[in-house]
Protein backbone atom coordinates (compact mmCIF):
# COMPACT_ATOMS: atom_id res chain seq x y z
CA UNK A 1 0.00 0.00 0.00
CA UNK A 2 1.29 3.60 -0.80
CA UNK A 3 -0.25 6.97 -0.46
CA UNK A 4 -3.56 5.91 -0.11
CA UNK A 5 -6.44 7.04 2.23
CA UNK A 6 -6.62 5.39 6.11
CA UNK A 7 -9.94 5.36 7.71
CA UNK A 8 -9.78 5.53 11.13
CA UNK A 9 -13.14 4.11 12.61
CA UNK A 10 -14.08 2.89 16.40
CA UNK A 11 -15.44 -0.37 16.18
CA UNK A 12 -19.10 0.25 16.66
CA UNK A 13 -18.89 2.67 13.49
CA UNK A 14 -17.74 0.04 11.17
CA UNK A 15 -20.41 0.35 8.66
CA UNK A 16 -20.35 4.30 8.28
CA UNK A 17 -16.59 3.91 7.64
CA UNK A 18 -16.65 1.28 4.91
CA UNK A 19 -19.87 3.78 3.40
CA UNK A 20 -16.76 6.47 3.29
CA UNK A 21 -14.55 4.18 2.56
CA UNK A 22 -16.66 2.97 -0.60
CA UNK A 23 -17.81 7.11 -1.49
CA UNK A 24 -14.25 8.03 -1.28
CA UNK A 25 -13.31 5.32 -3.83
CA UNK A 26 -15.76 5.73 -6.09
CA UNK A 27 -14.54 9.53 -6.05
CA UNK A 28 -10.95 8.04 -7.26
CA UNK A 29 -9.46 8.11 -3.71
CA UNK A 30 -7.80 4.99 -2.74
CA UNK A 31 -8.19 3.72 0.58
CA UNK A 32 -7.07 1.58 3.55
CA UNK A 33 -9.45 0.54 5.94
CA UNK A 34 -8.42 -2.15 8.41
CA UNK A 35 -11.38 -5.27 8.12
CA UNK A 36 -10.11 -5.43 4.46
CA UNK A 37 -6.67 -4.77 4.13
CA UNK A 38 -5.17 -6.21 7.29
CA UNK A 39 -4.44 -10.00 5.39
CA UNK A 40 -4.35 -13.17 6.52
CA UNK A 41 -1.80 -14.36 8.70
CA UNK A 42 -0.35 -10.71 8.89
CA UNK A 43 0.51 -8.72 11.76
CA UNK A 44 -2.31 -6.95 12.89
CA UNK A 45 -0.69 -4.03 14.24
CA UNK A 46 2.65 -3.84 12.42
CA UNK A 47 -0.29 -3.32 9.31
CA UNK A 48 -1.92 0.06 10.85
CA UNK A 49 1.42 1.19 11.23
CA UNK A 50 3.14 0.73 7.95
CA UNK A 51 -0.76 1.26 6.51
CA UNK A 52 -0.26 5.24 8.11
CA UNK A 53 3.21 5.73 7.84
CA UNK A 54 2.88 5.93 3.88
CA UNK A 55 -0.84 7.73 3.90
CA UNK A 56 -1.54 10.56 2.40
CA UNK A 57 -4.21 10.88 5.05
CA UNK A 58 -6.75 10.00 7.27
CA UNK A 59 -10.12 10.14 7.63
CA UNK A 60 -11.17 9.59 11.20
CA UNK A 61 -15.02 8.84 10.99
CA UNK A 62 -16.16 9.91 14.53
CA UNK A 63 -19.04 9.55 16.80
CA UNK A 64 -20.05 9.48 20.46
CA UNK A 65 -18.32 6.20 20.31
CA UNK A 66 -15.02 7.19 19.31
CA UNK A 67 -14.12 8.59 22.60
CA UNK A 68 -14.10 5.38 24.19
CA UNK A 69 -11.34 3.88 21.53
CA UNK A 70 -8.49 3.37 22.47
CA UNK A 71 -6.89 2.31 19.35
CA UNK A 72 -8.72 5.76 17.94
CA UNK A 73 -5.93 7.17 20.20
CA UNK A 74 -3.29 5.04 18.84
CA UNK A 75 -3.78 5.67 15.45
CA UNK A 76 -3.96 9.63 15.62
CA UNK A 77 -0.58 9.52 17.68
CA UNK A 78 0.85 7.62 15.07
CA UNK A 79 -0.79 10.33 12.35
CA UNK A 80 0.93 12.64 14.40
CA UNK A 81 4.21 10.89 14.50
CA UNK A 82 4.43 10.48 10.54
CA UNK A 83 2.82 13.97 9.99
CA UNK A 84 -0.48 12.79 8.41
CA UNK A 85 -3.43 15.26 7.75
CA UNK A 86 -6.35 13.94 9.96
CA UNK A 87 -9.81 14.99 8.44
CA UNK A 88 -12.71 14.47 11.24
CA UNK A 89 -15.81 13.41 9.54
CA UNK A 90 -18.66 13.35 12.51
CA UNK A 91 -20.80 10.86 11.72
CA UNK A 92 -23.35 12.29 14.47
CA UNK A 93 -23.71 15.11 16.51
CA UNK A 94 -20.88 14.44 19.37
CA UNK A 95 -17.75 16.32 20.13
CA UNK A 96 -14.69 14.74 21.55
CA UNK A 97 -13.85 14.36 25.02
CA UNK A 98 -10.54 13.75 26.68
CA UNK A 99 -7.53 13.78 25.19
CA UNK A 100 -9.15 12.51 21.58
CA UNK A 101 -10.89 16.61 22.60
CA UNK A 102 -6.78 17.58 23.24
CA UNK A 103 -5.92 15.57 19.45
CA UNK A 104 -8.73 17.54 17.46
CA UNK A 105 -8.46 20.67 19.24
CA UNK A 106 -7.92 22.51 15.79
CA UNK A 107 -9.32 20.14 13.10
CA UNK A 108 -11.69 21.23 10.38
CA UNK A 109 -14.90 19.10 10.72
CA UNK A 110 -17.04 17.92 8.12
CA UNK A 111 -20.35 17.10 9.54
CA UNK A 112 -22.15 13.70 7.35
CA UNK A 113 -25.26 13.75 9.52
CA UNK A 114 -27.15 15.77 7.49
CA UNK A 115 -26.47 15.50 4.01
CA UNK A 116 -24.14 12.66 3.57
CA UNK A 117 -23.46 13.10 -0.04
CA UNK A 118 -22.66 16.92 0.31
CA UNK A 119 -20.65 15.74 3.14
CA UNK A 120 -18.41 13.34 0.71
CA UNK A 121 -17.78 16.00 -1.59
CA UNK A 122 -16.60 18.67 0.64
CA UNK A 123 -14.53 15.10 2.42
CA UNK A 124 -12.97 14.30 -1.25
CA UNK A 125 -11.78 18.27 -2.13
CA UNK A 126 -10.37 18.59 1.27
CA UNK A 127 -8.67 15.63 1.11
CA UNK A 128 -7.17 17.41 -2.24
CA UNK A 129 -5.86 20.59 -0.66
CA UNK A 130 -5.03 18.96 2.81
CA UNK A 131 -2.91 16.13 1.52
CA UNK A 132 -1.57 17.13 -1.72
CA UNK A 133 2.04 17.21 -0.03
CA UNK A 134 5.37 14.95 -0.96
CA UNK A 135 5.95 11.47 1.06
CA UNK A 136 9.51 12.92 1.55
CA UNK A 137 8.62 15.62 4.28
CA UNK A 138 8.38 12.39 5.94
CA UNK A 139 10.97 12.05 8.81
CA UNK A 140 11.83 8.29 7.23
CA UNK A 141 13.04 10.01 3.99
CA UNK A 142 15.82 12.11 6.26
CA UNK A 143 19.38 11.94 4.33
CA UNK A 144 21.44 9.51 6.02
CA UNK A 145 23.77 11.84 7.67
CA UNK A 146 21.16 13.72 9.28
CA UNK A 147 20.30 10.35 10.80
CA UNK A 148 23.85 9.48 11.71
CA UNK A 149 23.78 12.96 13.14
CA UNK A 150 20.99 11.89 15.37
CA UNK A 151 22.48 9.13 16.24
CA UNK A 152 25.65 11.22 17.80
CA UNK A 153 22.99 13.23 19.87
CA UNK A 154 20.89 9.97 21.47
CA UNK A 155 22.34 6.83 21.96
CA UNK A 156 20.56 3.39 21.42
CA UNK A 157 20.23 2.48 24.80
CA UNK A 158 18.19 5.98 25.64
CA UNK A 159 15.97 5.16 22.60
CA UNK A 160 15.34 1.36 23.83
CA UNK A 161 14.79 2.99 27.30
CA UNK A 162 12.87 5.67 26.38
CA UNK A 163 10.17 3.16 24.67
CA UNK A 164 10.09 0.68 26.96
CA UNK A 165 9.06 3.79 29.69
CA UNK A 166 6.86 4.53 26.79
CA UNK A 167 5.38 1.39 26.20
CA UNK A 168 3.48 0.96 29.98
CA UNK A 169 1.36 4.22 28.47
CA UNK A 170 0.52 3.78 24.81
CA UNK A 171 1.45 0.01 24.09
CA UNK A 172 2.75 -1.63 21.54
CA UNK A 173 3.46 1.63 19.21
CA UNK A 174 5.57 2.75 21.70
CA UNK A 175 8.92 1.33 19.54
CA UNK A 176 7.78 3.52 16.43
CA UNK A 177 7.09 6.85 17.85
CA UNK A 178 10.65 6.42 19.98
CA UNK A 179 12.42 5.87 16.54
CA UNK A 180 10.60 8.95 15.08
CA UNK A 181 10.60 11.52 17.85
CA UNK A 182 14.57 10.56 18.25
CA UNK A 183 14.60 11.42 14.31
CA UNK A 184 13.55 15.18 15.07
CA UNK A 185 14.86 15.69 18.64
CA UNK A 186 17.75 18.38 19.32
CA UNK A 187 18.75 16.72 22.49
CA UNK A 188 18.17 14.04 24.83
CA UNK A 189 15.70 16.53 27.44
CA UNK A 190 13.62 17.36 23.91
CA UNK A 191 13.43 13.43 22.99
CA UNK A 192 12.15 12.93 25.82
CA UNK A 193 9.37 16.00 26.43
CA UNK A 194 8.63 14.81 22.46
CA UNK A 195 7.52 11.78 23.61
CA UNK A 196 5.62 12.76 26.76
CA UNK A 197 3.48 14.60 24.52
CA UNK A 198 2.39 11.37 23.35
CA UNK A 199 0.63 10.53 26.49
CA UNK A 200 -2.69 11.44 26.98
CA UNK A 201 -3.03 12.23 30.92
CA UNK A 202 -1.09 14.65 32.52
CA UNK A 203 -0.06 12.45 35.62
CA UNK A 204 1.10 9.93 33.51
CA UNK A 205 3.61 12.58 31.48
CA UNK A 206 4.88 13.33 34.72
CA UNK A 207 5.54 9.81 36.07
CA UNK A 208 6.92 9.18 32.23
CA UNK A 209 9.32 12.07 32.43
CA UNK A 210 10.83 11.28 36.24
CA UNK A 211 11.13 7.89 34.91
CA UNK A 212 13.52 8.54 32.30
CA UNK A 213 15.03 11.45 33.57
CA UNK A 214 16.04 8.78 36.87
CA UNK A 215 17.28 6.05 33.60
CA UNK A 216 19.37 8.80 32.33
CA UNK A 217 21.56 9.82 35.20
Amino acid sequence: MSDRIFISFATADRSRAGAACAALERGGLACWISYRDVQAGQNYQGAIVEALESAKAMVLVFSARTNESEEVAKELSLASAFKVPVIPLRVQKSLPRGALHYELATRQWIDGFDDWDAAIAKLVAAIGTTADRPLLQKSAAQPLAARDDVKSRISEQAIESAQAALTVYIGPIAPVLARKEAAGATSLDDFHDRLSRRIHLSEDRSAFLARVKQNSR
